[in-house]
């Protein structure tokens, strides 16, 4: 693999539904897209093929996430010929295991596994929407490793959503390497509204990173509602791409020689003398 100057990206928004058949075939129209308009690395949204938390899990145990979503997704990067973060999928170790990790894949554009990064921290919250409560940790068990995978020399810090509100987890990833944080979300409407982007901007202003932001973004037959505002941004904070509600697909062209002059101006890693 080599190390190239600039690095073509895009985040796919999407409002997935109840049903998996359907989720798949608009994320592979959606990656088909963002490739053919010159994308070298796409990715998901959180729960993009399997939306309910419920219904994930009955997946992930009768052992169809597997033999399904993951050769879905491979099929996806090869064909296309892009690196390819599928969002997360429900995957248990074993039929025995009462919980799913969350787990966001990276894959190669021949197909490969080349990263795994099971979601740590568990969206276990009241937000005041439809659904009032919200409990990712009756259904998914919380990882605890952190995960860099390397595109054409980028440095793709992973995580998902809830992760967001974490910002030791960011600093934990640009100190491992990270140039680009990948969040791939289901924000909820009425959190987004308050949170989304002032913490997307926060963590690429503190840790000097992009990040790309791919979001569900609408009304969903599982009685929940997403933000949307899927976005990429700078090292300094600056939105250069956004979608706001519904389907579809946003890119920008990641610059090493960006990451480096803002960090080399303001050293702030260097500087930092809290542990």
């Amino acid at each position: 693999m080599h190390d190239s100057p600039t690095l073509h990206v895009a985040a796919v928004q999407m409002v997935s539904q109840l049903s998996v058949e359907h989720n798949l075939q608009r994320a592979k129209e959606l990656v088909a897209q963002a490739a053919s308009d010159g994308a070298k690395m796409v990715v998901l949204p959180e729960n993009f093929a399997c939306f309910a938390n419920r219904e994930a899990l009955l997946m992930a145990k009768n052992e169809l996430t597997k033999p399904i979503l993951v050769p879905a997704l491979a099929a996806m990067a090869s064909s296309n010929q892009v690196f390819l973060c599928g969002g997360t999928l429900p995957l248990v170790a074993n039929n025995t295991e009462t919980r799913a990790s969350a787990a966001s894949l990276m894959f190669a554009p021949n197909g490969s596994v080349v990263a795994r990064y099971n979601k740590i921290h568990l969206f276990d919250a009241k937000v005041g929407d439809r659904l009032g409560c919200y409990r990712e940790s009756d259904t998914f068990a919380p990882g605890n490793e952190l995960t860099v995978a390397e595109v054409e020399g980028f440095g793709m810090g992973m995580s998902v959503c809830y992760d967001l509100r974490f910002s030791r987890l960011y600093q934990q990833l640009r100190a491992s390497g990270s140039d680009v944080f990948l969040v791939p979300s289901a924000f909820t409407a009425a959190t987004g509204k308050k949170h989304w982007e002032v913490l997307l901007r926060a963590r690429a202003i503190e840790q000097q990173c992009y990040v790309i932001a791919a979001n569900q973004g609408g009304l969903h037959d599982s009685d929940r509602e997403t933000f949307g505002h899927s976005m990429i941004i700078d090292p300094d904070g600056e939105v250069i791409s956004r979608i706001e509600r519904g389907e579809g697909v946003i890119h920008a062209v990641l610059e090493r020689d960006r990451i480096t002059s803002i960090r080399t101006a303001m050293p702030c890693f260097e500087h930092q003398r809290c542990d």
